[in-house]
């Protein structure tokens, strides 16, 4: 309810076109999706440096870093165009100045970090914790999972330095996020998915209805990580040790690995 919807279609059309190695289009999306967002510019930036990175070391790399390039400079006209015929009514600030910005707030306050995992954990649920019995699949360099790790590490290091917004901040990813999970989890016996996703049930809240703001500002703040009572937190994190518990014996169960 709260994300900002458009930007899920164009990051993934983004995937769709590097990976289709349909790099034409992609002249036209770098200018509309940093029209839409801003933090398109880093996410076309982490991909022309992956691409270099694979591009010199001789790797297979499906994205054509020239293309790359072009849609880079493209999205910065466009954020320089809109700029200067839309100026920004606020306090002007660069996005380096931010993310130091919320660097130090995070420092000041160590809870934070907290909030943030449990800003993670509430983005992907059980899957989340599924998926670190995969990480020797990093291991393994090809370019479309490592994009997808990239840019989903982006938007974690996002939910703790672009705002306080943490749980939303993480949800823009989740083109990224989800399509890596299922990367990862893509041969999971059917019984341990369904048991993951029967754990991961609680973090759809949908038992409930985000309270009015104006009305219930209390009850409002519960519903986020970033600005929910420490005890809430730690529930919530609690409740994650739990469902790794579970993932973690449920061999004796399951009777899979």
């Amino acid at each position: 309810i709260t994300v900002d919807l458009p930007i899920y279609a164009l990051q993934g059309l983004l995937l769709l076109f590097v990976f289709k190695r349909q790099h034409i289009h992609l002249l036209w999306l770098a200018p509309l999706a940093t029209a839409q967002k801003e933090s398109f510019i880093a996410i076309l930036l982490l991909c022309l440096l992956l691409t270099l990175v694979y591009h010199f070391r001789g790797m297979p790399q499906p994205a054509d870093w020239r293309y790359l390039v072009a849609a880079l400079a493209l999205a910065l006209v466009t954020k320089e165009l809109i700029n200067h015929f839309v100026p920004y009514a606020g306090e002007p600030g660069s996005s380096l100045r931010t993310l130091a910005y919320h660097a130090k707030l995070t420092w000041q306050n160590p809870f934070d970090l907290l909030r943030w995992l449990a800003a993670i954990i509430s983005a992907g649920g059980a899957f989340d914790l599924l998926a670190t019995e995969r990480w020797q699949q990093i291991k393994h360099r090809r370019f479309e999972p490592d994009l997808m790790l990239l840019l989903t590490l982006c938007y974690w290091g996002f939910g703790l330095l672009a705002g306080r917004d943490m749980l939303r901040i993480v949800f823009l990813g989740l083109p990224f996020y989800l399509t890596w999970l299922l990367y990862l989890l893509r041969d999971m016996p059917l019984k341990v998915l369904l048991l993951t996703g029967l754990l991961s049930f609680p973090f759809l809240k949908l038992r409930g209805v985000i309270p009015d703001p104006a009305i219930q500002p209390e009850a409002w703040a519960q519903w986020y990580p970033s600005r929910a009572t420490p005890d809430l937190v730690c529930m919530w994190l609690g409740f994650a040790l739990i469902c790794w518990l579970c993932l973690h014996f449920r061999a004796r169960w399951l009777k899979v690995a």
